[in-house]
């Protein structure tokens, strides 16, 4: 069977791991898939479930795995969906890669109101940890209105509704190290 979905692999151990979010009719949700080679996978299924946890109530995906454990346990960013329907960076800890537990009862990098990641936060590659915390590359999505021109000009007439334009960027962060 073909994957479908974006695949986010990083080593561990001997293994490639791969982070994928297949999105069958209506749902993603954050899957784990196992590699020696690239080539060949193991699916191991749904790993961060949609419509379930602290605070994220809808879908889950984008996994950005911290590249080593930290305390023994393993660390990854997730993408969720939060009440108000807006897409935030949420924080979950593991010892085996396939059972884990959400870190925190709200996002540890939550959008921001009238600022560049006022709609979607959403995690990029691996973090980077270093000596001062860890960095999370993360991708954005924000939102601005264009109001309504006003003049007698008949050319600026398709500018007299009001517009809602979309664009995305990057971002980073420097979030302190763990226990979260």
């Amino acid at each position: 069977m073909p994957h479908r979905g974006r695949i986010r692999a990083a080593e561990r151990e001997g293994f490639f791991n791969g982070f994928r979010q297949p999105i069958p009719k209506k749902d993603a949700q954050l899957c784990l898939a196992t590699s020696k080679d690239l080539i060949h996978w193991e699916r191991k299924g749904v790993i961060l479930p949609a419509y379930k946890g602290n605070w994220n109530v809808g879908w889950t995906k984008s996994g950005a795995i911290v590249p080593e454990k930290i305390n023994g346990q393993c660390w990854m960013y997730f993408l969720g969906t939060s009440p108000d329907k807006t897409d935030q960076t949420g924080l979950v800890f593991s010892t085996d890669l396939i059972h884990w537990t959400e870190a925190t009862q709200q996002p540890v990098l939550p959008k921001r109101a009238g600022k560049f990641d006022s709609r979607v936060v959403e995690p990029g590659p691996p973090p980077i940890v270093t000596d001062r915390g860890i960095v999370l590359i993360y991708a954005v999505l924000f939102l601005f209105i264009m109001a309504p021109m006003t003049g007698s000009n008949i050319a600026q007439a398709w500018l007299y509704s009001t517009t809602t334009i979309r664009e995305s960027c990057s971002g980073a962060a420097t979030l302190q190290s763990f226990g979260p």
